[in-house]
């Protein structure tokens, strides 16, 4: 119902002569009342809306969609889409925990703002698994490439297998390149 609300009143302006139409997109997040399902929305400055499992917007959002596209699953518990919101961000912001904030819904609860210390050792934690898959990735390399040359010329190399809502990089300077 907000959604909608939100939605119409930004296409009224878009409509109507002598006021200025709004410029920005909002997501809008929440529980319908009896459920634990969150919903997100997103609507535009025409006053179309839409559902999204996971969604970004601003400044660098498509790097961030497609990263959520190819790395979202339903199902995930609090530990997981905590994880899937950070590493989606710092698919776009260099300076790590620093320009990074985290809202948190629950059904029947007041939004939780994620400890600046729990974001930092969740990038920490990211950062150690790509540390760790990019050492496994040269390790394979190198042995397929060493195992191949001794076949002959021409003989191919093994590659390794290139390997997840709302949040949103903090303010100005985040370190985010322009779009």
């Amino acid at each position: 119902y907000i959604t909608k609300y939100v939605a119409g009143v930004q296409q009224r302006y878009t409509q109507s002569g002598g006021v200025r139409p709004f410029g920005i997109s909002t997501l809008i997040v929440g529980f319908d009342p009896g459920s634990e399902e969150a919903r997100l929305y997103q609507t535009e400055p025409s006053g179309i809306y839409s559902a999204w499992k996971a969604n970004a917007i601003g400044r660098s959002s498509k790097t961030v969609r497609e990263f959520l596209e190819r790395n979202h699953k339903d199902g995930l518990d609090r530990t997981g889409t905590i994880e899937l919101a950070i590493k989606s961000l710092l698919e776009v912001v260099q300076t790590g925990a620093k320009n990074i904030e985290i809202a948190i819904m629950a059904p029947g609860k007041n939004v939780e703002m994620l400890p600046a210390e729990d974001i930092e050792k969740t990038v920490e934690k990211i950062n150690t698994e790509k540390d760790q898959e990019a050492n496994t990735r040269r390790g394979a390399r190198g042995g397929a490439a060493a195992a191949a040359a001794g076949q002959g010329a021409g003989a191919p190399s093994a590659q390794g297998a290139e390997q997840v809502l709302a949040s949103r990089p903090a303010g100005e300077g985040s370190g985010a390149p322009p779009e």
